[in-house]
C-alpha cells in the first residue's frame, strides 16, 4: 500500500459507511399488524364465498332464474327462428325417451316417431328413444341424460329434420334443466349439421303445476337456442276428456291408438311451423 493512503477495502462499494436505518415499530392491533389484518380479512371473505358457492351448488334454482340464465347465455331471439322446410324424401330423426321408442305401442314400430316420419313422407326415419331418460335424468339403466346420449352419437350429415322430444322424466331433478337443454341443442347441431331442429315438450297424462313449470323452462331454453318449440301442454294434447283414449293405464304411456293420435298432433304442429304453400293463380 502506498504511503499516506488509507486502506478502504473494509468499506461498502460506494466508499461510504452506511448509516444504520431506523425503522419505526409497526402498529399492531390485537397482536397483528394492519397489513396482517387485511390479509386475514381477505382470506376469510374468500373462504366464506367458497362455502356459499358449495352450499348452493346443488340447490334448486327458481324456474325464472333458470330461464333468464339460459336466455342470457345463449343470446336467444325468437324472431330468428326460421320456418321449417318440410319436403318428402328427407331423412327424419326423432330423439327422445320411451314415448319416442314406441313403448306401449303394439308393435313399437307403430309408435308416434315412426308414424310422424311416414306421414311426412320421409325416406328414412331414425328413432333414438331411451326409456327413463331426460335432459337431466340419466335413466335407471345408466344410459345417460340427453346431453350424454347426444355426445355419444356419430355425426349424421343426412338427417334434414331432427325432432327432440322429452321432459316428462325431469320432474324430480331439474335445477339445471335449461342449461342442459341449451347444451344438448348445441351438441345436436354438431352431430346433425344439416338438420333443422324442433323441440317437442312433455305431454303429461295428468296436468300439474310442475308440468307447466317444466314446459315453460323448455320453451325458454328452446327460444334461447333459436329452435322452434311445440308445446303439448299449451295445446292441450292430453286432457280429461281424451286421456282414457290416449293413455294405456297399465303402462301410463300412449296406447297404439294413443301413439297414432300423438303423431297426428305432431304432424299438424310441424306443418304449422312450415311456410304456407304458394297459392295457385
Amino acid at each position: 500500500m502506498a504511503p499516506g493512503r488509507a486502506n478502504l477495502s473494509h468499506l461498502p462499494d460506494d466508499g461510504l459507511m452506511s448509516a444504520p436505518q431506523f425503522k419505526p415499530p409497526a402498529k399492531t392491533y390485537g397482536g397483528a399488524t394492519a397489513w396482517g389484518w387485511v390479509v386475514i380479512v381477505v382470506c376469510c371473505v374468500g373462504m366464506l364465498a367458497g362455502l356459499v358457492v358449495f352450499a348452493l351448488r346443488d340447490t334448486a334454482v327458481p324456474a325464472s332464474q333458470i330461464e333468464n340464465d339460459a336466455l342470457f347465455a345463449a343470446g336467444g331471439d325468437p324472431s330468428r327462428i326460421r320456418p321449417l322446410a318440410l319436403y318428402r324424401g328427407q331423412k327424419v330423426t326423432v330423439f327422445g325417451d320411451s314415448w319416442t321408442s314406441g313403448y306401449s305401442a303394439d308393435p313399437p314400430t307403430l309408435g308416434f316417431a315412426h308414424l310422424v316420419g311416414s306421414r311426412l313422407g320421409a325416406s328414412v326415419t331414425a328413432v333414438l328413444g331411451a326409456g327413463g331418460t331426460g335432459y337431466v335424468n340419466p335413466g335407471k339403466k345408466g344410459v345417460g341424460n340427453y346431453l350424454a346420449r347426444m355426445r355419444a352419437l356419430p355425426v349424421d350429415p343426412d338427417t334434414r329434420l331432427l325432432i327432440i322430444q322429452g321432459g316428462l322424466n325431469d320432474f324430480k331433478d331439474n335445477a339445471n334443466l335449461a342449461e342442459l337443454v341449451v347444451q344438448t341443442i348445441a351438441v345436436a347441431r354438431q352431430k346433425f349439421p344439416k338438420a333443422q331442429i324442433v323441440m317437442v315438450g312433455l305431454a303429461p297424462p295428468k296436468m300439474s303445476n310442475s308440468a307447466r313449470r317444466i314446459d315453460t323452462v323448455l320453451q325458454s331454453a328452446a327460444e334461447a337456442s333459436n329452435v322452434p318449440y311445440i308445446s303439448p301442454v299449451q295445446e292441450d294434447w292430453i286432457a280429461e276428456d281424451n286421456v282414457a283414449a290416449v293413455i294405456d293405464p297399465s303402462t301410463e304411456h300412449p296406447s297404439t291408438a294413443g301413439h297414432a293420435y300423438i303423431a297426428d298432433q305432431m304432424v299438424r304442429a310441424l306443418t304449422a311451423l312450415a311456410p304456407p304453400a304458394p297459392s295457385e293463380s
